[in-house]
């Protein structure tokens, strides 16, 4: 159901119990490798419950859901509740009163929306149909739980579910009266995406142009309830049941790095992805610093497959850049975006400086989905130049760190109060003694 970097779930088109005058459901099972009525595919986000057509050519039992059909699926719903997965009902027949060469009830269709109804408030429930023609004007459609479908002539209920179409057909042949179809084929097929707290439902035209010479394309407007876009055309519907506490966050940008620098040293940071989302191909980041303290020298890649695209560092202590791979999603887990060389400058002994990803904006495909990703910054210390003799480290020498070395006099290491003492003990031998002073009463005469 998501793409890509996702195994494809392929299940039954067009009519496909339909096959000299009818096959059972133990030849269908056969054939196909799963069940006319169960679940063709279950993963830990989602599962797909298939219903395969009914009937036979001859027009025996044609355009109908089965109440049998119908109950199997109401208990696999009561199952469901509760398990936090998106179900996928994927049929050949819609639910509406649709017209492809005349309009068509399709029997029991009442009895199905109100089963799927019944579980729309415990269940995120998408209802996915097939048979589609030109000339339904609810081809590439997509219905949001609250919406209502006209399922006969004169009679509609709202829904509780997500009612969407695979995708849309072109059924014109030479031997079909030019009044049934068209001869341009918008060749529309659907791709959904299951992000933590929404689906993002995607169309793209695939082909075009007269049948006698189809031809690829992607430069087509579609429409999707009435709405038009350029393609591709995207819509997201929320989760009734977010992912929390079941999928990780999906992105999160962090900086590594050295832990503590000294005036004057060049050092390099790494800004990282920790990334759990399929289909990322493009970022926007955003990188502030105390320039201050720190210096910018240069912004680079890391290699394959990330990319840098542009690097703007007009404004102090910002710097943003633009990175996108070349026609490959960026892999699962961590993931190296670029590197940052940076100067700390000579006259910020003892302060600190904050490195802080202000925005970590990536782009997902297909679908053009924004993912704004959480982050983590880092705090980088400058040591002190300390001088030997300056005791109380104020950067002066004078009569006060004679008087500190004073106010210490015998102490040892191992003593209590060794850690506030020591940085009298001038020649390192472990004690303050009568020498640490003389060194120190130089210094200051030295000036």
């Amino acid at each position: 159901m998501t793409y890509p970097d996702t195994e494809y779930v392929f299940t039954t088109g067009n009519h496909d119990k339909e096959t000299d005058g009818g096959i059972s459901d133990a030849e269908f099972k056969r054939i196909f490798g799963f069940e006319r009525v169960g679940v063709s595919c279950a993963t830990d986000e989602y599962e797909i419950f298939h219903i395969g057509a009914q009937g036979n050519t001859s027009g025996v039992d044609k355009e109908i859901f089965y109440e049998s059909d119908i109950q199997a699926l109401d208990t696999y719903l009561a199952g469901k509740v509760g398990s936090g997965k998106v179900i996928f009902i994927q049929t050949h027949w819609p639910l509406h009163r649709a017209y492809n060469w005349r309009w068509r009830n399709i029997t029991n269709a009442s009895i199905l929306i109100d089963t799927l109804n019944r579980y729309g408030d415990d269940l995120d429930i998408v209802y996915l149909w097939g048979h589609n023609h030109y000339t339904d004007v609810n081809r590439h459609t997509i219905k949001h739980p609250g919406d209502y479908l006209i399922y006969a002539n004169g009679s509609s209920k709202a829904i509780k579910f997500t009612y969407a179409n695979v995708g849309c057909m072109n059924d014109f042949y030479p031997t079909q009266q030019s009044s049934k179809e068209t001869t341009i084929g918008p060749g529309v097929c659907l791709s959904v995406n299951i992000f933590n707290d929404k689906l993002v439902f995607t169309y793209n035209r695939l082909t075009g142009g007269d049948t006698s010479n189809p031809v690829l394309t992607h430069d087509a407007s579609i429409t999707i309830s009435g709405t038009s876009y350029w393609n591709p055309a995207v819509t997201e519907i929320a989760l009734r049941n977010p992912f929390d506490g079941q999928v990780s966050d999906g992105l999160t940008v962090f900086i590594e790095g050295t832990q503590q620098v000294k005036p004057g040293d060049e050092f390099t940071l790494n800004v990282m992805l920790d990334n759990l989302i399929e289909g990322v191909y493009a970022g926007d980041i955003i990188l502030n610093y105390d320039d201050s303290l720190f210096e910018l020298k240069s912004c680079d890649e890391t290699g394959d497959p990330v990319k840098i695209i542009s690097t703007e560092k007009e404004q102090p202590g910002r710097v943003r850049v633009l990175l996108a791979t070349e026609g490959t999603a960026m892999n699962e887990g961590k993931v190296p975006l670029l590197n940052l060389d940076f100067t700390a400058k000579d006259t910020v002994a003892g302060e600190s400086g904050s490195f802080t990803i202000t925005k970590a904006d990536f782009g997902i495909m297909p679908g053009g989905l924004v993912y704004s990703a959480s982050s983590t910054g880092i705090d980088i210390p400058v040591e002190e130049l300390w001088k030997p003799g300056d005791t109380n480290k104020d950067g002066v020498i004078n009569v006060v760190d004679l008087a500190f070395g004073a106010y210490y006099y015998q102490a040892s290491e191992g003593d209590p109060n060794w850690s506030f003492a020591q940085s009298a003990d001038i020649n390192n031998d472990g004690v303050i003694n009568i020498v640490d002073l003389a060194f120190i009463a130089q210094l200051i005469l030295n000036g």
